[in-house]
């Protein structure tokens, strides 16, 4: 499991430092400026910051005994960073549905000053696939790729399954930017077992579904201290799980204990959209 660990913020010199913009909260000696809905980040003067970017993760295939979870959005961040007066626009990227007559929708892409300096851009998680279509293969959607600098690519949807016919393949994760990361695959279901394949989430690719203990659970979300002040469980993008038997794993999963995450989670087989991105700026208090 990945952990992310962030730098240390502060003011620099001449005009005092100030940000408003998004919910404000502060605890551990920093504060946070938490962006769940689309806004502006109003900076005066000149300070240092840490930016974390998460997208929307994607919804799980359409209602069946069979389907795939769908995989969390990508996390992109940079730490350390100048950021001088001026207004930067946080754009949150909605979690995808889930599907209606196919695999579930893809999560929406999350930016902060996407055509400034920072351009910092993180890719949907891809769909989780569907549990019909009698001879189909019904592999869950690849993640969104992001290739800008900074850019991280979402992780994959789990395969559905059609019993006994076929199983799915595994998906890909998105490609990320060469100072960014790349998405994780989401798992193949089980046709014999009947159990469909977990998303990939951005801590880690998801897990096979092969016995009702095991249901396709969703890969790991990220792991790191760049959470809400009152974050007791720091894991964002973690990916669904999947389903079968009819029975469900739960709509956001982690690995090895099955927990919600912050923002961007892929939604659990069955009837689960996936949950909307997040932007977070960190500052020293």
């Amino acid at each position: 499991m990945q952990t992310v660990l962030l730098g240390a913020v502060g003011d620099q010199g001449g005009v005092d430092f100030e940000l408003s913009g998004g919910t404000e909260t502060e605890g551990g000696g920093y504060k946070f400026y938490t962006f769940t809905a689309s806004s502006n980040l109003v900076a005066v003067g000149e300070g240092t910051v840490d930016i974390l970017v998460v997208a929307g993760g994607a919804g799980c295939g359409l209602d069946s005994i069979w389907t795939g979870g769908g995989g969390g959005g990508g996390v992109a961040y940079r730490t350390g960073v100048t950021l001088t007066a001026g207004t930067y626009a946080a754009v949150i990227g909605s979690g995808g549905a889930e599907g209606t007559s196919g695999n579930g929708s893809n999560g929406g892409g999350t930016t902060f000053d996407s055509g400034g300096t920072f351009q910092l851009k993180a890719g949907g998680g891809g769909g989780g696939g569907h549990g019909q279509g009698g001879a189909a293969c019904n592999t869950g959607t690849n993640g969104i790729a992001e290739t800008t600098t900074y850019g991280a690519g979402g992780s994959g949807g789990g395969a559905g399954v059609w019993w006994p016919v076929c199983a799915g393949t595994s998906s890909s994760g998105g490609t990320g930017g060469t100072s960014g990361r790349n998405g994780n695959g989401g798992a193949t279901g089980s046709s014999g077992d009947q159990y469909g394949g977990g998303g990939g989430g951005a801590g880690s690719t998801a897990v096979r579904g092969t016995t009702s203990a095991n249901k396709g659970i969703g890969g790991a979300g990220l792991q790191g201290p760049f959470a809400l002040a009152d974050a007791s469980d720091p894991y964002y993008a973690t990916g669904g799980g999947g389903r079968g038997h009819g029975t469900d794993q739960n709509s956001a999963t982690r690995l090895p204990v099955d927990a919600p995450g912050h923002g961007g989670s892929g939604g659990g087989s069955y009837q689960s959209d996936g949950y909307d991105g997040i932007v977070i700026v960190r500052t020293a208090a």
